[in-house]
């Protein structure tokens, strides 16, 4: 029997909305007056880096961070794919289907412009998960995510890694946003485990 989950967050973000289609209208502008967006989205760039976040010269974006538990407890909270999923913001809905050892997770997440619908799997690996494309209808052309875990003297280390091209989107500009969305992710998960230790 197949167990199949299915979430959705109604859309109540105008203000991120508007932002994204002010986004958007700049990617339409003309080359000079796009100089700004590139010198903010630089700017951003260096912030994101000084809190540990970080894309390589293959585009992955990167984030260790060390949590307060033990590395059973960590896995336990990854392994639980609706609450991984919670952690992301930009995810709008999904629907999760059993495909022993891995599970196939069909997303719906905020894009530029509109949604964007994407499909992957998601197995258990032997440090944590790594999450594979499987297919795409919205020029989503690579997405990989791998969630690592190591013991740590304080607790268990946690790395993050997110590899996403999106077709017609300048590589800066989904490097910038996978950044804030990497670090606002494992900002909910030391969240989540400080609730649970208190």
């Amino acid at each position: 029997m197949r167990e199949v989950v299915h979430w959705e967050v109604p859309v109540t973000r105008p203000v991120l909305l508007l932002a994204l289609s002010a986004l958007a209208l700049g990617l339409c502008a003309p080359a000079a007056a796009a100089a700004p967006s590139v010198d903010a989205a630089r700017a951003e760039s260096a912030a994101a880096e000084a809190d540990g976040v970080a894309d390589d010269a293959d585009d992955i974006v990167t984030q260790d961070m060390v949590l307060g538990a033990d590395s059973a407890t960590v896995r336990a909270l990854l392994a639980d794919t609706s609450q991984v999923l919670g952690l992301n913001a930009d995810v709008l809905s999904y629907t999760i289907q059993a495909d022993a050892p891995c599970q196939l997770v069909n997303v719906t997440a905020r894009g530029l412009t509109s949604p964007i619908h994407y499909t992957v799997r998601r197995c258990p690996t032997d440090k944590g998960f790594r999450e594979s494309l499987v297919s795409s209808s919205d020029g989503v052309e690579e997405m990989t995510v791998e969630w690592r875990m190591d013991p740590d003297s304080h607790g268990t280390r946690v790395h993050l890694s997110v590899l996403a091209r999106v077709a017609r989107v300048p590589q800066f500009l989904v490097n910038q946003h996978t950044r804030r969305s990497v670090a606002l992710m494992l900002r909910r998960l030391t969240g989540q485990v400080d609730a649970q230790a208190r």
